[in-house]
């Protein structure tokens, strides 16, 4: 995601020196004065159509030489047709998180996403922000960024925001009204007055009928003018769209209006999705229209966008039967984007980076093709549902919540039986129940997961077979059935025999070579993650590779190798970073302040522990979190910090007796032994310290 995505300011902006001014001298004064710059954003409020976001692109773009780190820009959707909701201003600290740093799985809670939110933008420099339409303050009070960033705000609505200034944006005056239209349309000449006045002094009523005065060449401008007073009763917005749209060849009106089916920027490709149409026509179209000003088009993207009043138009006069037969060919068009995503990520290597960043730049699309399809019951819709559900263990196991996959999953799995598919329903089933144990659902998880078993076993499916298997010994390691989990997961590996998947192979490798590690049996664990580790590196599977490499070095600390070991983690820390898996980072954390904590630096520790509980929550993995606080706890009492630790080792315990995870009789045991360490003041043993402080995380 690029971080420098100003909008490119229209070179027919006319009329507001005066304003632009003020505001530019306001920053600069500013940094003159105190070396900053302003330490109050700017709220720039008015009617629909009046320019505010024309005049707040010029100034974003005059000031980006002040904010060269980056300049972001997002659409806030606050005054948006067709019944969308504005933009939750969790996904919009999402969207910036992204844009500016490596991510992975984000939380949904915006107090577990606000400190990861403040700490990027805090990192970044001096940034612009530009939150185009914003609903209320409401939905901006939670982005207000650190002081290194500047942030402008455009808004219909009046409102007072601390640490903000609001300046209401007018209508053009009489005589800017007539530059514009003379800049815009010279043969207005002499009726500027009387075109202004029809246009009510509007910016985008006025650039509207400039366009259908340059489009209609063969029309004299008085006949023009009278058509427009012949639409009198509508406001001056929708008098010059309905005329516009009268004037416009059938073909191309109704291709105008059905681009309202897009609930945000679009590019020709998916235009041409939707149109059906070949690449040229698409583009002859699109020039056309954004020739007459009823497209916006950002040069420097590429991406064409329709202005919400626009968009509201349009979709007034588009009919159910017609928005039926675009929401098929858009939800299509997504679906393959999707698909597309998923095949480069699990090629791994850089491949992985680009599928997610392709997943990412569409990724408003994709949920709202998501949601289509999911409304729908019919066999077409059901086959595009199942064909994204290998995005579930990879993509969107990524960037989206537990939650949020288990209501898509079912929706596929719903999907899955009405195709009668049984390998699709195998995978829906499958990953319902890992979604559902990364929620803590133990009881659910393992149901879910013993039908897919049953069922790859039934349909003679042998990679979901060996999947589920593995899912199973996962799940059977956090509840502290070793034996099970280490039957379930060598079972996985001789079904994998023969079948080329290194990917799996690693994988499954890794958690045996935990079972070895839990043992105590620390050689024979790190014999199996090297050979884990040669089947990551072989099929370039970044995110196994950290991990394994991650465990190799608590293997080795085990082994009282502390130094190999923390350059091991340090290792997999510098991998992780490629791939952005933010639980993997948590986890490998704990190792490190685990490690770190043998050497006595206990500063690093939990400097290390307090990172990993927070990135940890972004995850939704519940056991983990528990896991992590029960581990930062143990942290805060080895360096003599008692009340701390047993107000981490509370949270934990809440946690890990919630999961049903057997490490909560050790952090139970723990939480005691800290609180009669707090209330007696009794020094610990050496056993006490070496023998249950340290929970035993996987990865």
């Amino acid at each position: 995601m690029p971080k420098h995505q100003l909008p490119a300011l229209s070179s027919n902006f006319t009329g507001r020196d005066q304003e632009l001014e003020q505001f530019e001298q306001r920053v600069t004064n500013s940094r003159k004065s105190s070396g900053k710059l302003a330490s109050q954003h700017l709220v720039l409020y008015g009617m629909g159509g009046v320019g505010k976001t024309t005049l707040a692109t010029a100034l974003a773009n005059r000031l980006k030489n002040h904010f060269k780190s980056a300049q972001l820009y997002i659409n806030l959707r606050g005054s948006h047709p067709d019944g969308i909701s504005p933009l939750d201003p969790a996904e919009v600290m999402r969207t910036i998180i992204q844009a500016l740093s490596h991510e992975t799985r984000l939380p949904e809670a915006i107090d577990q996403l606000l400190p990861i939110y403040n700490s990027v933008l805090s990192d970044a420099g001096n940034t612009l922000l530009f939150f185009d339409d914003a609903a209320d303050a409401e939905q901006i009070r939670h982005l207000l960024p650190s002081p290194n960033c500047f942030l402008i705000i455009t808004s219909r609505a009046a409102f007072s925001l601390a640490g903000a200034s609001s300046f209401k944006v007018d209508c053009l005056n009489a005589r800017q009204s007539e530059e514009l239209l003379l800049k815009l349309a010279p043969r207005l000449i002499g009726n500027e007055k009387d075109a202004a006045s029809l246009c009510a002094n509007l910016p985008l009523a006025l650039e509207v009928f400039a366009g259908i005065v340059n489009d209609k060449q063969l029309y004299a401008v008085p006949i023009l003018l009278r058509l427009l007073r012949d639409n009198h009763q509508l406001s001056p917005v929708d008098a010059v769209l309905k005329q516009s749209s009268e004037l416009l060849p059938d073909d191309l009106q109704k291709r105008w209006i059905s681009l309202s089916i897009f609930p945000d920027y679009f590019d020709l490709a998916a235009v041409g999705a939707v149109w059906e149409e070949s690449e040229n026509v698409t583009r002859e179209s699109l020039q056309l229209l954004v020739n007459a000003s009823l497209v916006e088009w950002n040069e420097q993207n590429g991406h064409f966008n329709l202005h919400d009043l626009v968009r509201l138009f349009c979709q007034s006069t588009l009919s159910e039967s017609g928005r039926a037969v675009l929401n098929a060919r858009y939800a299509k068009h997504y679906r393959d984007i999707m698909v597309a995503a998923v095949k480069c990520y699990r090629k791994g290597g850089d491949d992985s980076v680009r599928g997610l960043k392709l997943f990412d730049s569409e990724r408003t699309h994709v949920q709202k093709m998501f949601e289509i399809l999911c409304s729908k019951q019919d066999v077409d819709s059901a086959s595009s549902l199942v064909s994204m559900l290998d995005a579930m263990g990879t993509i969107f196991e990524l960037r989206f919540q537990p939650r949020q996959r288990i209501r898509w999953l079912e929706c596929q799995l719903t999907a899955s039986r009405l195709l009668n598919d049984k390998n699709a329903e195998c995978k829906a089933v499958g990953y319902l129940g890992a979604s559902h144990s990364d929620l803590g659902n133990v009881d659910k998880a393992i149901e879910l997961l013993e039908q897919a078993l049953a069922l790859s076993r039934e349909i003679g499916y042998r990679r979901g077979e060996y999947v589920t298997l593995g899912h199973l010994g996962i799940i059977q390691r956090h509840l502290g059935e070793t034996e099970k989990a280490s039957i379930n997961f060598r079972k996985a590996l001789d079904l994998m025999v023969g079948s080329g998947d290194d990917e799996s192979k690693g994988r499954m490798l890794n958690f045996v070579g935990c079972i070895y590690k839990d043992a105590g049996d620390y050689e024979k664990s790190i014999e199996t993650l090297e050979e884990a580790l040669s089947c990551a590196r072989n099929c370039e599977d970044k995110r196994s590779e950290a991990s394994i490499i991650a465990n190799l070095g608590t293997a080795y600390v085990n082994l009282d190798k502390i130094h190999k070991g923390i350059e091991l983690l340090q290792s997999a820390l510098v991998i992780n970073s490629e791939n952005g898996d933010r639980l993997q980072k948590s986890r490998i954390l704990c190792g490190l302040g685990q490690a770190l904590a043998r050497l006595d630096r206990f500063e690093e520790a939990i400097q290390c522990h307090d990172n990993a509980v927070q990135l940890v929550r972004q995850s939704g993995n519940v056991r983990q979190e528990g896991l992590a606080l029960s581990s930062y706890a143990s942290m805060m009492a080895e360096s003599g910090q008692l009340p701390k630790a047993i107000a981490l080792g509370e949270q934990s315990l809440a946690i890990l007796e919630t999961v049903k995870d057997p490490f909560a009789n050790i952090a139970r045991e723990n939480l005691a032994t800290w609180r009669q360490l707090s209330d007696n003041l009794l020094p610990r043993t050496a056993s006490e310290r070496d023998g249950k402080y340290s929970p035993s995380l996987e990865w």
